[in-house]
């Protein structure tokens, strides 16, 4: 179970990060409520999830697990804060995975046909979220039916407004990743989520809710690995 909810941990924080990177605006913190239900191998819960971005990195926490984000190295740490453990993810490496060595051409189609066709629909629903005015996009991407309602409203959209563009050109230019460049794709959506409902293909839903959202400084301390952190290796892309 821990296994099934670490990786599940690193797959949604690389999700919320590929679809929300921000550029050079100001440091930002939000607050989510994250309800888990009826997904197999985790427990029903309501967590808080606090999300921190900058113009170098971004921080997601969600319990005693948090994932960081550094833009520049493509590079992302998976810790366990209660463990005081951590692993880490080259973007750009497993990219190379997809141009060197035997069965390379084969990899790459592989990607394809797992990441298939990322559709985003509009829809005519509009209501009132947490305070806010929103529409209704439904997004399928894998094997994965996401409802985002979205709002214009947030006091800091325009910060919001222009998505990824560092991570967009990074992923663009990685012959694997360009397959999980959703940046574009959340172009499409003219809003801030402020609330999420994803289908898992296995089971069960989880709602994420904007909370709270505001400017302020954040330390450079956020976005590195705690000295006293233990390395192991990672449980994904495992070599």
């Amino acid at each position: 179970m821990a296994m099934k909810k670490r990786t599940a941990c690193i797959f949604f924080s690389m999700m919320f990060v590929i679809f929300f990177a921000v550029p050079v605006y100001a440091d930002l913190f939000w607050q989510n409520v994250q309800e888990t239900k009826n997904v197999p191998g985790q427990p029903d819960e309501v967590q808080t999830v606090n999300q921190y971005f900058t113009q170098k990195a971004s921080r997601t926490e969600i319990g005693n697990m948090a994932t960081i984000m550094d833009f520049d190295t493509m590079t992302l740490y998976h810790m366990d804060m209660n463990a005081k453990t951590y692993n880490k993810i080259d973007l750009n490496a497993v990219g190379q995975m997809a141009e060197e060595g035997e069965g390379a051409e084969a990899f790459v189609e592989m990607m394809k046909q797992m990441m298939g066709e990322t559709r985003i629909t509009p829809t005519n629903e509009t209501k009132k979220i947490a305070g806010y005015d929103c529409k209704k996009y439904n997004m399928q991407v894998m094997m994965v039916q996401i409802e985002y309602w979205v709002t214009k409203d947030i006091g800091h959209y325009k910060e919001l407004k222009e998505i990824g563009e560092k991570m967009a050109t990074a992923f663009e230019n990685n012959p694997m990743m360009q397959h999980m460049n959703f940046a574009g794709h959340m172009k499409q959506m003219d809003g801030f989520p402020v609330q999420t409902i994803t289908q898992n293909p296995m089971g069960g839903t989880i709602i994420s809710t904007l909370k709270h959202i505001e400017k302020k400084k954040l330390s450079d301390e956020l976005f590195h690995v705690p000295s006293d952190y233990t390395f192991t290796d990672s449980e994904m892309f495992h070599q």
